[in-house]
């Protein structure tokens, strides 16, 4: 029927295609082995998927266990804050009567403990990062600015000063002492000792109110970040009582609020010399006519001192008018430091007036700006 060539023809054929099917049915063995082992795969991943989520559900447990303890520590933290707060008020309340008499007959009272620790660190905290931070001025420090007080480079508005004069202890003392509800304030500075000054201390005993003002007219303050015996406040007890008889004694005329004393008059006040022990956290308040200096001890004397001047008058008073109200605001945009009263508002020059022969000049475009966004609504209330 077929031809030899056509014979081996046909066995060819019938041979390719048996080995055809045998090869699709390898394939598909092959594929179905591939299939088993891809969903043995699949389940193992889905099993070690699960046991991922099983994981992290119970770390995200953890998580959230330990949080909401964190987050009891904090409120449980702050609700004691609160109550130290408050009873820390009870406690000044109560004792700022005996304040106000001491004021009264010596001229000078020590309210104690106003700031906490935490506040004292970071008033520090803040100042020591300007102080070494900031172009100059802990080299210029000790050449311009007499007896350890801060007067330049807009002293008067950084953060750590702004920080204690919102303070609502503080500002809480000083409505008692006015017996008011609203308060301003002047735009002071601050001191600083470093522990190793080792210059010799210099009389400059002064009163702080004018010979034409007549009895309490103001009360100034500090506040100590320090523990201070010797490098600290001098003062002469009951000597506001003597402010109006020293001027009509030795017939001076002193128009301005700060005035340097006779020598000779105060040497015989010896016996009234106090020299002010503080700890840090303390408020030291005095009447304006008290005769005062601040001293730095001998030269063997190793303490730090560190104080922000703080002061405030009542708001309603007819000194308190509307020029006086519109220059505190435009002092306080423009970052410029004053004298201690609040009103009249007297500012400090921008440059030192000390040492003309050694002229120094601060560039004021060099500072950085103080940030006091989230303390701008308590520092208008009292502008």
């Amino acid at each position: 029927m077929f031809s030899d060539v056509g014979k081996k023809v046909f066995k060819y054929l019938v041979a390719f295609k048996y080995t055809e099917k045998e090869q699709l049915k390898t394939k598909k063995k092959e594929v179905k082995v591939k299939k088993e082992e891809v969903k043995k795969e699949v389940k193992v991943k889905k099993e070690e998927l699960k046991e991922q989520v099983k994981v992290k559900k119970e770390e995200l447990k953890e998580q959230v266990k330990v949080k909401k303890e964190e987050l009891k520590e904090e409120v449980k933290k702050e609700e004691l804050k609160e109550e130290v707060k408050v009873l820390q008020s009870i406690v000044l309340e109560e004792a700022l009567e005996t304040n106000i008499k001491e004021l009264e007959e010596n001229g000078y009272t020590i309210i104690h403990n106003v700031y906490t620790n935490e506040e004292i660190e970071e008033y520090k905290r803040e100042f020591f990062d300007w102080y070494k931070n900031t172009k100059d001025v802990e080299k210029l420090h000790q050449v311009i600015h007499g007896n350890g007080i801060f007067k330049y480079f807009e002293i008067g508005h950084q953060r750590f000063t702004w920080l204690a004069r919102t303070n609502p202890i503080i500002i809480s003392i000083f409505k008692k002492l006015w017996n008011c509800d609203e308060l301003v304030t002047g735009f002071d500075g601050c001191c600083y000792y470093p522990s190793d000054y080792k210059k010799e201390d210099v009389y400059w005993t002064h009163t702080d109110q004018s010979s034409y003002k007549k009895g309490r007219h103001c009360y100034q303050s500090f506040l100590s970040l320090t523990n201070n015996n010797e490098r600290t406040l001098l003062i002469y007890k009951g000597s506001h009582l003597l402010h109006e008889h020293y001027f009509k004694t030795l017939n001076i005329d002193a128009p301005r609020d700060w005035c340097v004393l006779d020598k000779n008059y105060v040497s015989n006040l010896e016996d009234k010399k106090v020299y002010v022990k503080v700890n840090a956290g303390d408020l030291v308040v005095w009447d304006s006519r008290t005769f005062h200096q601040n001293t730095c001890g001998d030269l063997n004397c190793n303490e730090e001192r560190l104080v922000q001047y703080l002061c405030y008058l009542p708001k309603n008073n007819i000194k308190n008018d509307k020029i006086q109200t519109a220059l505190r605001h435009e002092y306080f945009e423009k970052r410029y430091t004053t004298s201690h009263w609040p009103y009249p508002l007297t500012c400090v020059p921008l440059q030192p007036y000390y040492n003309q022969t050694n002229k120094i000049t601060i560039d004021y475009s060099s500072l950085n700006k103080p940030k006091l966004d989230d303390l701008k609504e308590l520092i208008e209330k009292l502008l």
